[in-house]
């Protein structure tokens, strides 16, 4: 519905079952239930339009079916793949719906999220390999981003060790880079899955990356960050995610630093199931 973002979605959604349920509700419940919204009144008006909820909702069942012929899930907060872990995003940054493209029970996964950039030292990639081993010998999921570099590796990583990884994207799975197609096609082909909660035709904006990383790190149980360069979208990713209680690990630039965290990290999500443990 134009002028209907997520905060909105999001609140009709857990207030009311369904559109039908909606209507059996007068307009003042439904706009008390509402109050606080932007254009509540115009909203509601909408929503007991039978002209105009009736366009709307063929044309979504339209795209929900050409999505099912894609195999792509889409995933709600009352669908069984959906992460509880997202409640832990405010609400503004909270997604309403999930695209994913394979294995969507991965959402929901115990799994640690590696981030890094385009370029890193070369100390804290291998580290972040020697802790991405350690993961995928373990039953926790490897999250990883959708990016080239240090995102490619990593889910290669991940699948030459049997694991498909599940890549988050920064845009809609439609506007996926070519040049990035392998590398996400090796992810679902190995018991991966592609995920974003952007549409199918969004993007991609650089701006977007900063929510992509902290869906990422929401969907997982604890995120490694090889050594960001401060100023990137992934420094102040770990800066964000720290402030908000998340499970966060850094890997400094130089070798003996990064060494001696690999082998700490690995211990720690051992600890917590989330890696095979050091012999």
């Amino acid at each position: 519905m134009p002028g209907v973002g997520r905060v909105t979605a999001a609140r009709l959604f857990r207030r009311f079952d369904s559109h039908p349920t909606l209507l059996t509700y007068g307009r003042e419940q439904v706009l008390v239930r509402l109050k606080g919204l932007p254009s509540a009144e115009a909203l509601v008006q909408r929503l007991y339009d039978a002209d105009v909820m009736g366009g709307l909702s063929e044309e979504a069942a339209r795209e929900h079916a050409m999505l099912l012929r894609s195999r792509v899930a889409v995933v709600h907060p009352r669908h069984p793949h959906w992460p509880a872990r997202l409640e832990m995003l405010p609400p503004s940054e909270r997604p309403f719906l999930l695209y994913v493209y394979g294995r969507a029970d991965l959402l929901g996964a115990p799994g640690v999220a590696f981030i890094g950039a385009d370029q890193i030292p070369e100390a804290p990639f291998e580290a972040a390999q020697q802790i991405l081993r350690a993961v995928a010998r373990s039953p926790a999921a490897v999250l990883t981003g959708l990016q080239h570099g240090f995102d490619v590796a990593a889910s290669r990583l991940a699948v030459g060790a049997g694991r498909g990884p599940l890549m988050v994207a920064g845009c809609g799975l439609a506007r996926i880079e070519r040049a990035m197609r392998p590398a996400a096609s090796a992810a679902v082909a190995a018991g991966g899955a592609l995920v974003s909660c952007f549409p199918m035709m969004h993007g991609p904006y650089p701006h977007d990356d900063r929510e992509r990383l902290h869906v990422q790190m929401a969907l997982a149980e604890a995120s490694v960050f090889a050594a960001p360069p401060p100023g990137a979208h992934a420094a102040s990713a770990l800066e964000w995610g720290a402030e908000r209680g998340f499970s966060c690990a850094l890997l400094p630039a130089d070798l003996p630093s990064a060494a001696a965290s690999a082998e700490r990290v690995i211990a720690d999500l051992a600890a917590r199931g989330l890696a095979e443990a050091p012999a």
